[in-house]
């Protein structure tokens, strides 16, 4: 590429944003989910209506940052990315005073939707932003910033919300988020340079961009290396969601117990995200994925032989589940990396959209099957270990499609 944003030329570096933004930016719709879910009680009763139409509100979004995802991808390939991230935060902000001023839960279910799908181009367009600035070696150390920033906000956030309960309405939730979205939005605006320039943008209509989904899919390296992502979080929420029964309901844990275990793993995954950041100065992001994928193989069969010989080892459990979420400090990162790498540039928009709804809808899938059956605890070792070994199976695969397409070229 001869562009002056070139990957590694002067220009390129003087256009690179805060990492610190760009990892906001990313986290704008975990923040979104993290604070408002200890509201979930308060909105039932303010509303009036049973617990299941209450958890649309988070349903909602999530189907509105997959949705959203699509949209902004191919978008930012065609009219650069400084522009629709804008435009997003802008939703965003939109979306929660809505949120903070819903009268009904019709309306709160339109505004959480409103505010997904701007939190959405945070999400998609950080990734690509990446791509289009640092070269693969750098790009990797990157994602596992971004990684970090998202399990800090995975502790601190129901925090914010959950005390911000105890002195007021769950309305000033949203006043908060549409707060912290004005602040990205002016930093943004002042930080956040175009990372892709005219002479590399798609020349097409829009409607015609959404074809790059075909030609991306078609790839095998980046389909495999998406899967490997998909599946690591399909596998993340089917944990969480699974251990709350599996800890209180059937090892008769306190909910102080076990909220101290969800910290427990968090700052498990913050570790190993800081670990990946100074081993990536030593070791390749492919390598580096392995390590973490088998281990959470190894940590996945121990999950499946605690719980099927019914020991009572509470501590053995408790830490293979730590180690297992820890693990993604390796895996997250570097698969998203990979999988991006083997994307054409030109459509890293819509190569990063199509991450994201893979995501998302492993993550929306996972969680009902963890609680199938009557032995919940069982249901969730297996979905959790089938899902390691779809990662690692597919992370093989992809390596074998990089090789044989690098074969072909030669």
């Amino acid at each position: 590429m001869t562009s002056d944003l070139a990957l590694g030329s002067d220009a390129a570096r003087m256009a690179r944003p805060r990492v610190a933004l760009l990892g906001l930016l990313t986290a704008t719709g975990a923040m979104a989910i993290d604070s408002y879910v200890p509201a979930l009680p308060a909105v039932q009763r303010d509303f009036q209506v049973d617990a299941t139409a209450a958890q649309w509100t988070l349903g909602l979004f999530m189907v509105g940052a997959a949705v959203g995802q699509a949209f902004w991808g191919p978008l930012s390939d065609r009219l650069g990315r400084r522009g629709p991230m804008l435009m997003g935060l802008v939703v965003y902000i939109i979306g929660a005073l809505m949120a903070a001023a819903a009268p009904s839960l019709q309306l709160l279910l339109l505004a959480r939707l409103l505010q997904a799908v701007g939190a959405s181009a945070g999400m998609v367009l950080a990734r690509a932003v990446v791509s289009d600035l640092w070269p693969p070696d750098a790009s990797a150390r990157i994602y596992s910033v971004l990684m970090l920033v998202l399990g800090v906000t995975a502790m601190v956030a129901p925090l914010v919300g959950g005390g911000l309960l105890s002195v007021t309405s769950w309305r000033a939730i949203f006043l908060l988020l549409a707060g912290a979205g004005g602040v990205c939005l002016a930093w943004a605006w002042v930080d956040l340079r175009e990372s892709l320039p005219a002479s590399r943008r798609i020349k097409t209509r829009f409607w015609m961009s959404l074809r790059a989904y075909g030609a991306l899919l078609n790839v095998a390296p980046f389909l495999w290396g998406t899967l490997v992502t998909a599946f690591a979080m399909g596998g993340m929420f089917a944990l969480l969601a699974g251990s709350a029964f599996m800890f209180i309901q059937q090892r008769g844990w306190s909910t102080g117990a076990y909220t101290a275990l969800y910290a427990l793993s968090s700052a498990a995954f913050i570790a190993f995200c800081q670990i990946n950041v100074w081993a990536l100065a030593r070791a390749s992001a492919g390598r580096l994925l392995a390590l973490g994928l088998w281990g959470q193989v190894i940590c996945a069969l121990g999950l499946l032989t605690v719980v099927g010989l019914h020991l009572e080892s509470d501590i053995l459990l408790s830490s293979l589940l730590v180690l297992w979420i820890g693990l993604l400090g390796l895996t997250l990162g570097n698969s998203v990396s990979v999988a991006m790498q083997r994307a054409d540039p030109a459509q890293a928009g819509a190569a990063s959209a199509v991450i994201g709804v893979a995501e998302f809808a492993l993550s929306a899938l996972t969680p009902p099957l963890s609680s199938l059956g009557s032995n919940v605890s069982m249901s969730t070792a297996l979905v959790a270990a089938a899902c390691a070994v779809l990662c690692l199976a597919c992370a093989l695969q992809a390596e074998r499609s990089a090789r044989s397409d690098r074969g072909a070229a030669t």
